[in-house]
């Protein structure tokens, strides 16, 4: 059993190394993770005015400080407040997907550099869906010359291809024994009350400890049992998350509500315009430039 991440890694990388993809719930769970960090602030606010529903406001804090953070930490903040230090979740609807894309490619990006993926493992796993792809495609243009039984060995092949291209990407020995560390933080997370009493050096159980590994646990999937530890002694919301609906606090309701943000954030930042619609493109990724330092 682990009981902190691995290299001071982020949960975006904790999340891409895990399943060897990094998805919106990862993009969305760092955002969390900086907001504990103190770099960003998170405010629930409500949109319309007759059907009103949930929406969220950032607002970035140190920017001056963010030369500390990883190249990828300060791609997806650079990102997300490209015009302003204050941002509307519901305005970037239909034109974050491009950057968001970039923002994932960064992180690619920075596994593969850290040695954890021979390979950007994005970029393999597209190469072998296209070759898959074009396999399979290929023999209907040529059926006349070649018959159906090798059109049908050829598709299958190429069929093979697809599948594998889904599970191709591998990682180095540094990245295999990553994983094996990550799965012993993950029993962390997820550890109930009387097991904990079991490890004299757990880390303490204190506020501090349920912010700083919530964003863990939400990429991992153990977000609520991670709740459920905390739930006799978290009982305000903290600094980095507003929330002025009046409900009583309590950790486990406030881990849903973290998760609702999570979502919301991923549907956003991920959303593309109709096809009939007059569209809006991507903001311009931009250069930014990486930082070294630790996570935290």
């Amino acid at each position: 059993m682990m009981f902190y991440p691995p290299d001071n890694l982020t949960p975006a990388e904790i999340g891409a190394i895990w399943d060897e993809t990094v998805d919106n719930k990862d993009i969305s769970a760092n955002i969390v993770n900086l907001a504990v960090r103190g770099y960003i602030k998170i405010k629930k606010t409500e949109k319309g005015i007759i059907l009103k529903s949930d929406d969220y406001m950032l607002q970035r804090l140190k920017r001056d400080q963010e030369k500390n953070l990883e190249g990828f930490d300060q791609k997806l903040i650079n990102s997300l407040f490209f015009a302003d230090d204050t941002v509307i979740l519901s305005k970037l609807k239909d034109k974050f997907s491009k950057e968001l894309e970039a923002v994932k490619d960064s992180l690619y990006k920075d596994i593969t550099a850290k040695g954890y993926f021979p390979k950007n493992p994005d970029k393999l796993r597209k190469k072998y869906t296209g070759i898959g792809i074009f396999i399979l495609a290929a023999p209907l243009f040529i059926i006349e010359l070649i018959g159906i039984t090798a059109i049908l060995a050829i598709m299958l092949s190429g069929f093979m291809i697809f599948v594998f291209s889904f599970i191709i990407p591998s990682k180095t020995k540094k990245g295999v024994l990553t994983k094996e560390y990550i799965m012993g933080f993950k029993e962390y997370l997820s550890m109930v009350e009387k097991d904990r009493i079991k490890f004299f050096n757990a880390p303490e159980k204190n506020p501090e400890t349920f912010e700083k590994f919530l964003s863990y646990a939400m990429v991992l999937g153990v977000e609520k049992e991670w709740a459920e530890q905390f739930k006799e002694i978290y009982n305000q919301n903290p600094s980095w998350y507003e929330d002025s609906s009046g409900v009583a606090f309590n950790p486990v309701l406030f881990t849903a509500n973290v998760n609702s943000f999570s979502s919301y954030t991923g549907n956003i930042l991920s959303s593309t315009p109709s096809s009939s619609g007059s569209g809006g493109g991507g903001f311009s990724g931009g250069g930014f430039g990486g930082g070294g330092g630790g996570s935290w």
